[in-house]
């Protein structure tokens, strides 16, 4: 069952939402925003209170599982490799510098992402608030 919510639900529907939420328009910084956003609060099925189906695989199953392990990073290192794209992008348009390297800021966004789905058990709905100004803060900063 485990394996099938990783095709079904994070490979059919959550990564293409990713894909099209990243890609929306040429303004990285919006594209990113408007992803989290869309993430937290916009998406049908992941609420504050159950979370995301990735992030809550990777903490549960990935430590028990080597099937489960590989078959999450395939899936996370897709959503990696979107941030890096449309990063690399922005930089070859100059809305970004070159000197950022896109692997470290798409880790920091996607921890950043676990840990804020992981808060918002607890804290609720209202944290994405928080965390969202917060996020808006740091993607502008990107120079």
């Amino acid at each position: 069952m485990g394996m099938a919510l990783i095709s079904e639900t994070i490979n059919e529907q959550i990564l293409p939402f990713i894909l099209n939420s990243l890609s929306k328009s040429t303004d990285f910084k919006k594209n990113m925003y408007d992803t989290m956003h869309g993430l937290l609060l916009d998406h049908s099925f992941m609420t504050a209170e159950n979370g995301c189906p990735n992030v809550n695989l990777i903490q549960e199953m990935a430590p028990l599982s080597e099937a489960f392990r590989k078959a999450l990073l395939v899936s996370l290192n897709k959503w990696s490799k979107a941030i890096e794209n449309e990063i690399i992008r922005c930089q070859l348009a100059g809305q970004l510098s070159s000197d950022h390297e896109a692997k470290k800021i798409a880790l920091n966004i996607l921890t950043q992402y676990h840990g804020v789905r992981n808060m918002g058990k607890i804290l609720g709905k209202k944290y994405y608030y928080t965390f969202l100004k917060e996020f808006k803060t740091y993607i502008n900063s990107l120079n």
